[in-house]
């Protein structure tokens, strides 16, 4: 079998149907595509409930000995995922079972899991993980369905829960009480709130750990991974930048699996944020984490009609040129793959190991890539400021610059300048502020209006601040260069979405010396309040601010061409030099990996035309030259104007370009 590809890891399903049949497709697969190693699940989605009878998990071993050994046989890395541990979705058999179910915040049991502090749950799922663990795997996964957030209601607030919560803060609470506290819109975090926090989190840590244990006494060499939700879900129930602080070294987690939420294709506009999932938890977790970092590609629900192999293609390319080359793909269904996707996506693979190869050399493991910072926090929900009974909503700026063709870092050391959205600064300390602010920073409403009550107000240049209370239509740029070319345009009709609620804008005081890039018009095209503003302070610190909310605002306000110059400028003007890189073509995203001989640019296509010249602002340092599907780098025609560089070389629609600038000498 090759070994020449990229250490890729195959998830897939051997059940009790046909599994002579499906060990067979699996070979075939591993065979052609040179992956070497296999998760194989516990069990699948369409066999029965969250919960299964441990006669199950026993057979299901048993019948999966064979196989593992045959595929160990052939030089095959074999681990385990359980699929189900608390449950995912429907947990029906309550009686049989005995165990209690969780409670959402709402008071409600939940329909689809158990709560993870129920000891008869933390006996079943011992002995269920034994039985895999007696196979000698390599390792084995816990899913993602341990977590506090359950088919779309946080958990868990049963009696005990509740007891155990109250005896943090030394008094009695009750489910509404704590409810009250998590859908706040203070901007402190108090004692409640953070009682909760931390309860499910120990709670978390507790239940893998037992795993852990359990595992180790019948297989001590296997490995324990873990899987996460995506951001922001996954800060509600660990802290990445700790988990593995005593979990590693104890060697009870060594691999960690990151949720990438891009199952399906639906609006190829979302790709940006989905596929940033795993750069935002890898941030996290910081540059010595000891864990082996598997991002998850999933093609759920595993057929042509979901997703295409192009898209397929790119997740594992952003994967790759991100230094995350140890990618989990879930490509297939869990009964019986035959036709339906299996050879199209087999032949994709095939044909693309050189290339796939070629790049994991290009961009070893771990690098990362330059341009605009966005700062996140691991704890980000415990900020998260709302009433609304929700706190799992996102920011979009992740989507919005990538698509913008603006690089986007996924190395906070090495942005170029900082992005501040949400409430997620508020879980900063004053020193950690204290060095964000000296680094060039813009800032939304929410981020601006935390530094305010925080005491930073005049070094970012506000007076006061507070929402909007009068309607408004718009926005026009003022004359100001830094909306080159655009001085004097309307920026956007679609403010008209947000008349209902004026508080997605912050009217904002500004500090003597501040330049307005934008006003906030009504329908009269009178001035509201200020737009857009930039502000340099008495210590040559600069900062902008984008007054609006980003948890309700347009994405047609921000993806326009107007915004994308503006913005550009703005970051230019707070780091006082050029991007790195950017890409001029309508929803172009663009990443940059340097080197001390090359830098690595990689395009990626998300508009539906093809592109017979891409074009960038780039100043090419030596040889440029582009990664061919035989792993091999070409010669690549293009010509210059100005700064800009137009390519020679077409990209069809959700294609991929590796571009590779080799410095002399």
């Amino acid at each position: 079998m090759p070994y020449d590809q990229s250490n890729m890891v195959l998830r897939y399903y051997i059940g009790f149907e046909h599994p002579e049949q499906r060990f067979a497709e699996l070979v075939d697969f591993l065979t052609a595509t040179g992956i070497h190693r296999v998760v194989l699940f516990s069990s699948c989605f369409v066999e029965g409930s969250s919960i299964l009878p441990l006669s199950y998990y026993e057979q299901h071993a048993a019948m999966l000995r064979p196989y593992a050994q045959r595929l160990k046989a052939m030089g095959v890395e074999v681990g385990i995922n359980v699929l189900m541990t608390i449950g995912h979705c429907y947990y029906a058999d309550e009686q049989e079972f005995g165990l209690r179910r969780a409670v959402t915040v709402n008071g409600e049991p939940s329909r689809g899991c158990v709560c993870y502090r129920d000891e008869n749950l933390l006996k079943l799922i011992k002995q269920q993980y034994q039985y895999y663990a007696a196979l000698k795997p390599s390792v084995i996964f816990t899913d993602d369905d341990i977590r506090a957030n359950s088919m779309g209601q946080l958990i868990c607030l049963c009696d005990e829960h509740v007891r155990m919560i109250s005896q943090r803060v030394g008094r009695a609470l009750t489910v509404e009480e704590i409810r009250a506290h998590i859908f706040t819109d203070s901007f402190e975090t108090d004692e409640i709130k953070q009682a909760y926090f931390d309860q499910i989190k120990e709670d978390i840590e507790f239940l893998i750990s037992e795993i852990a244990d359990a595992v180790h006494e019948v297989s001590p060499e296997t490995e324990i991974g873990v899987m996460t939700t995506s951001y922001p879900s996954v800060t509600l129930d660990r802290d990445l930048s700790t988990f593995f602080d005593k979990l590693y070294t104890d060697k009870k987690v060594t691999r960690i699996r990151t949720g990438m939420d891009f199952y399906r294709e639906g609006d190829h506009n979302d790709i940006p944020w989905a596929f940033s999932m795993p750069l935002i938890q890898r941030e996290f977790m910081g540059h010595d984490c000891p864990a082996e970092i598997q991002p998850e590609i999933e093609n759920d629900t595993y057929g042509f009609f979901y997703k295409s192999n192009a898209v397929t293609k790119m997740q594992l390319v952003w994967c790759l040129t991100n230094g995350m080359q140890n990618m989990q793909v879930n490509l297939f269904d869990y009964e019986n793959c035959d036709d339906c996707n299996y050879r199209d996506i087999k032949q994709m693979f095939r044909d693309n190991v050189a290339y796939f190869n070629a790049i994991t050399k290009l961009v070893p493991v771990g690098h990362r890539t330059e341009g605009v910072g966005i700062y996140v926090h691991p704890r980000s929900l415990l900020a998260r400021r709302t009433t609304d009974r929700s706190i799992v909503f996102r920011s979009f700026w992740h989507k919005w610059l990538n698509l913008m063709g603006i690089p986007v870092s996924s190395d906070l050391a090495k942005a170029q300048c900082l992005f501040l959205t949400g409430d997620d600064i508020a879980l900063a300390s004053d020193a950690q502020i204290d060095d964000i602010l000296k680094k060039g920073v813009i800032l939304d409403k929410r981020a601006a209006e935390v530094l305010f009550h925080r005491g930073f107000a005049s070094r970012i240049g506000i007076e006061s601040i507070c929402n909007l209370d009068s309607v408004f239509a718009g926005e026009r740029f003022t004359q100001s260069e830094l909306n080159t070319p655009y001085q004097g345009s309307h920026n956007s009709n679609y403010f008209c979405d947000s008349l209902i609620s004026p508080s997605l804008i912050a009217s904002i005081q500004y500090a003597e010396g501040a330049q307005s890039l934008s006003n906030v018009i009504n329908h009269r095209k009178e001035k509201v309040c200020n737009g857009v503003t930039v502000f340099e302070n008495p210590d040559k610190e600069r900062f902008c601010i984008l007054p609006f909310d980003y948890n309700g605002f347009s994405f047609f306000t921000n993806v326009n061409g107007r915004r994308q110059h503006q913005l550009l400028h703005v970051f230019e003007w707070l780091s006082r030099k050029p991007l790195p890189v950017r890409a001029q073509n309508e929803k172009m995203c663009v990443n940059i990996n340097s080197f001390e001989d090359r830098n690595v640019i990689t395009l990626f296509n998300l508009a539906s035309d093809e592109i017979p010249t891409p074009k960038l602002t780039y100043r090419v340092a030596g040889k440029l030259q582009y990664l061919d599907q035989s792993g091999k780098l070409k010669r690549l025609k293009y010509r210059t104007d100005g700064d800009t560089i137009v390519l020679q070389k077409s990209m069809k629609a959700l294609d991929v370009l590796v571009l590779v600038d080799q410095r002399k000498g």
